[in-house]
């Protein structure tokens, strides 16, 4: 069994040091809600994890009992935990918890969280699982939102570790609809798409940029955007791009694109920005050519 299993870290939480190196504005963003283990070797070497935590963790020993110790770690968790005694009232919860179902402190009844009916199916599949000594698994719908919930015994107790799954749903349906909007773009004559990163080179291009510039999509990706203008039009865009990156304010610019037998095209070029926590990560360009320029 590798550590990673013995810690029971999702996939999610893991990383090489190699794409920590090139996404690492997305792992600091998810070291924020969780600890994140960088491997090597296929094993957790290091852990990136918030500041906050860390403070906290470095307490000395004598102000920071067991107890408090495993508060630390459940609070640092992305998923809801709540510990339920057999009577079906809460003994614990986590921060996440507090803030996705308005938890309160110790005493209350689970229903409260959760309503009776749910309330209730939770409190016989913990029963089941401090019976049987193995882990029970659930999924609900509550308040238009899906969640898939982990029951293991906990002493006496029951441990729930309710992860919110409609992200995923919502992931998914985004997702669709970008590919949908990348079509739309490549069927549309005249338009096309780039997207570049905080440096301005191009790290995602729509298939139709190749018709435009007469440059494979491969190639593109290996280009600072700019490039690909007349140089009179580099200085202005590149300035439009750092003042996207700077306020994020979408911005509208005139520009001439260079093509690789010579010619060029006028377009206009409209830049908004992609913005994750922890600010912008990248600018995506959408282009709409104006008409083609004689040599």
């Amino acid at each position: 069994m590798s550590d990673v299993d013995q810690l029971a870290v999702g996939p999610d939480a893991c990383v090489t040091a190699s794409e920590l190196v090139r996404q690492f504005g997305l792992w600091q963003e998810r070291a924020l809600q969780q600890p994140v283990f960088v491997l090597r070797r296929g094993r957790p070497s290091l852990v990136l994890t918030s500041l906050d935590l860390m403070r906290r963790l470095c307490l000395p020993h004598e102000t920071a009992p067991d107890a408090t110790m495993a508060t630390l770690l459940m609070d640092a968790m992305r998923e809801s935990v709540i510990v339920v005694d057999p009577g079906g009232r809460v003994r614990e919860v986590n921060r996440a918890a507090r803030v996705a179902f308005g938890a309160g402190g110790a005493g209350q009844p689970i229903a409260r969280l959760f309503g009776e009916a749910v309330g209730r199916f939770l409190l016989d599949l913990a029963d089941r699982a401090r019976r049987v000594g193995t882990s029970e698994q659930a999924e609900i719908a509550l308040r238009e939102r899906r969640y898939r919930i982990v029951i293991v015994p906990h002493g006496e107790d029951a441990l729930m570790i309710v992860d919110d799954v409609s992200a995923d749903d919502e992931g998914q349906a985004s997702a669709h609809r970008l590919s949908a909007l990348e079509a739309a773009f490549d069927a549309l004559a005249g338009t096309a798409w780039v997207r570049v990163n905080l440096r301005g080179y191009v790290d995602a291009v729509s298939a139709s940029m190749t018709p435009l510039v007469g440059i494979e999509r491969t190639t593109l990706m290996a280009v600072r955007f700019v490039t690909l203008l007349d140089a009179a039009d580099r200085h202005a865009v590149a300035e439009a791009i750092e003042a996207v990156i700077g306020d994020g304010a979408p911005r509208h610019a005139a520009a001439r694109l260079q093509r690789r037998d010579g010619g060029a095209v006028a377009a206009d070029l409209s830049l908004a920005a992609e913005r994750t926590r922890v600010g912008v990560e990248h600018v995506t360009i959408a282009i709409r050519v104006v008409h083609d320029l004689h040599n």
